[in-house]
């Protein structure tokens, strides 16, 4: 009967341990170039992209997924240079009360050029002041190095 047991639990623990991981979407937007004039962008949790310089890409990325869950992450390859890129973002944060804030914007598009084998992460940022509005942002790092560089910032 322990055997059994353990088993159970054993399973049922593994389970539940693959449901809640996300999954790690990655696309290389321009397979003929060559893969050392390229640079990696990766966007964390919430995201979901949908264009690469005004080319939709979504249903290439995702599949036929309706939506993408806020686990789920996103890494593209893309030429080095100047590249325009589409998304959707969730903002989650708390207020002063500890009261959940969260906000979904849809079609933000930041444009930035790029150099050849860096890796960059695009995040999200909020300031949720005591009074007045949500202020969101859209972060650009460098993460190459061992220590994150924020290279730029927009603010939606």
């Amino acid at each position: 009967m322990k055997n059994t047991t353990r088993r159970f639990t054993l399973i049922a623990g593994l389970a539940a341990l693959l449901l809640s991981c996300g999954t790690t979407y990655k696309l290389t937007l321009d397979e003929n170039h060559p893969a050392d004039q390229a640079a990696t962008v990766q966007f964390s949790v919430s995201f979901e992209v949908t264009k690469w310089n005004n080319i939709d890409i979504k249903e290439d990325l995702y599949g036929r997924r309706k939506l993408v869950s806020n686990k789920d992450e996103t890494i593209l390859t893309v030429p080095a240079g100047n590249n325009s890129i589409t998304f959707d973002a969730a903002f989650i944060g708390q207020n002063v009360l500890g009261r959940a804030v969260s906000r979904r914007v849809h079609n933000i598009t930041v444009q930035y050029d790029f150099e050849a084998r860096k890796k960059y992460q695009i995040r999200t940022a909020s300031i949720i002041p005591i009074r007045g509005d949500i202020e969101l942002f859209i972060q650009l790092y460098d993460i190459t190095a061992r220590r994150p560089a924020l290279l730029r910032e927009w603010k939606l």
